[in-house]
């Protein structure tokens, strides 16, 4: 009797050493097939997305220079203005005038409303729901949105929903809580930054996920060490990143306190203060590092993979997400 916990405890040991798969390298053809899944898996992702009523109906919206909104692309939203946009004077029912092709305000109200069509389903009633939308003015934004209340309704069911919150604190943004719900969709953004002036250094730190009902597609958490320079700045002094792409991790550690961002090789300054990698979690198969080298052997710096066999083939041409990643701080 006394020997059965001893040998159970022994056997589950084994069995789990040698159930537990350890990181190795693949070969390079193994990794560029894993990065070719991976990014047919994030076109089907995107694919599938720009087909919903509601990113559709939001296409809409954002593309009218007569719609009332704080967001959209038309050239006169990019242009200086004279006066900061105002939600209380916006505020209102609007209406899409077919005869105009614009909106046109029926009355004010407390609140914002913009009733319109599908542009491929005319029948179709939208209408999206403006309730709050508050800003402030920071060191390097005006008008940021500190307070976002919104709702969609596509023929009367609610296809999406806003949600966002941002505290300003000494001219910079000290942290943000968002939330986006459309179908089986979630998406949820947390950034804070403690530390202040008066300590010399501090944290940003915070995560971004994305949902499709219970089956996670995007989770990043980042720990960032940052220095305050007074009056109204700071700078990154280390970078902590853990992403997962579907099944893909790109893991990064970045040490930007240790060197010279003026060096005359800063390449070789980036590469041997950092650790980047992308691993397959399926099988803890290691695709290859990220480097910094010279593009083409020319003067201009960009990111790279370099496979297991040494060669190196720009991040670009293989995921053009992780290189949008990577490019937040060079």
């Amino acid at each position: 009797m006394t020997l059965k916990r001893p040998v159970s405890l022994i056997l589950f040991s084994a069995l789990t050493l040698f159930s537990c798969k350890s990181d190795h390298p693949l070969d390079k053809k193994e990794a560029v097939n894993d990065l070719r899944a991976l990014n047919s898996e994030i076109i089907n992702l995107a694919e599938q997305i720009s087909e919903k009523p509601a990113f559709r109906a939001l296409e809409f919206l954002k593309n009218q220079s007569s719609s009332p909104l704080p967001f959209k692309n038309d050239t006169s939203a990019r242009l200086p203005r004279l006066s900061p946009y105002s939600f209380a004077e916006k505020k209102g029912v609007y209406k899409w005038d077919t005869i105009t092709g614009s909106f046109v305000k029926q009355k004010d109200t407390t609140v914002m409303l913009l009733y319109f069509p599908l542009a491929d389903r005319s029948k179709a009633s939208c209408r999206f729901l403006l309730s709050d939308y508050q800003t402030r003015d920071t060191r390097s934004r005006p008008g940021f949105p500190v307070s976002t209340e919104a709702e969609l309704f596509i023929d009367g069911r609610e296809e999406l929903s806003v949600s966002h919150h941002a505290v300003i604190a000494e001219n910079m943004l000290s942290e943000i809580n968002s939330a986006v719900h459309s179908g089986d969709f979630d998406l949820r953004f947390h950034l804070a930054r403690t530390g202040d002036f008066s300590r010399k250094s501090g944290i940003l730190q915070g995560y971004i996920a994305i949902q499709e009902g219970k089956k996670e597609i995007i989770n990043t958490e980042y720990k960032i060490d940052i220095d305050y320079h007074p009056p109204v700045a700071y700078s990154v002094r280390y970078i902590r990143l853990l992403m997962k792409v579907f099944e893909t991790q790109l893991k990064a550690d970045i040490n930007y306190g240790a060197m010279n961002p003026t060096s005359n090789h800063y390449a070789d300054e980036f590469n041997s203060n950092s650790k980047i990698f992308l691993k397959n979690l399926e099988d803890m198969g290691v695709l290859g590092n990220i480097v910094l080298s010279s593009d083409n052997g020319t003067d201009k710096l960009d990111y790279f993979i370099r496979f297991s066999d040494g060669t190196e083939t720009l991040l670009s041409d293989q995921l053009i997400i992780l290189k949008k990643v990577m490019h937040l701080k060079y």
